[in-house]
């Protein structure tokens, strides 16, 4: 019960928010991402050092319109919103040097053979995801099919959890 109080204290003073899916060390997927990026934008100013990792997002405007993605929306988009939380993940401290787990590692293989054998990073994870994006033409069904690839390796590195 002491740590309990300790913790809630600790928390009100620092002003700080508690959240089941992003505490320090653990990644935050698009929805937490979407409902939660005012709070780290204001406090930490999220979305300008999120867009400066990116070559996708000229400035916040653009990872924030990602992220707003309401409707039906084209595999472009999909792949759009989950490198906007990717890059807030990174920069709320998931380190780019971070190897990628066995499932992620599989997926970076298919978007990039040239990794087949490596000991593939976050960072070149962010890498492939954004070249894929950059990359995308929306009637071609290669580049489709790699978009999509692109978006489920960006969704498995939001969603690992505990890093």
């Amino acid at each position: 019960m002491k740590k309990l109080l300790v913790l809630l204290c600790i928390i009100a003073i620092c002003g700080m928010a508690a959240s089941a899916s992003a505490l320090v060390g653990e990644t935050g997927g698009v929805g937490y991402w979407k409902n939660h990026y005012g709070e780290y934008d204001l406090d930490y100013n999220y979305g300008n050092r999120a867009a400066a990792k990116s070559y996708i997002f000229i400035d916040k405007s653009g990872l924030l319109l990602a992220l707003s993605y309401k409707g039906k929306k084209t595999i472009e988009e999909h792949a759009k919103r989950q490198l906007a939380a990717l890059l807030l993940n990174i920069v709320d401290g998931l380190v780019e040097t971070i190897p990628l787990n066995q499932g992620e590692l599989e997926l970076i293989v298919q978007l990039n053979p040239a990794r087949e054998g490596t000991e593939a990073t976050v960072g070149d994870a962010l890498e492939d995801i954004q070249s894929a994006i950059a990359y995308y033409v929306s009637d071609d069904v290669i580049y489709v099919a790699i978009t999509e690839i692109a978006k489920d390796l960006a969704d498995e590195i939001n969603n690992r959890g505990a890093y």
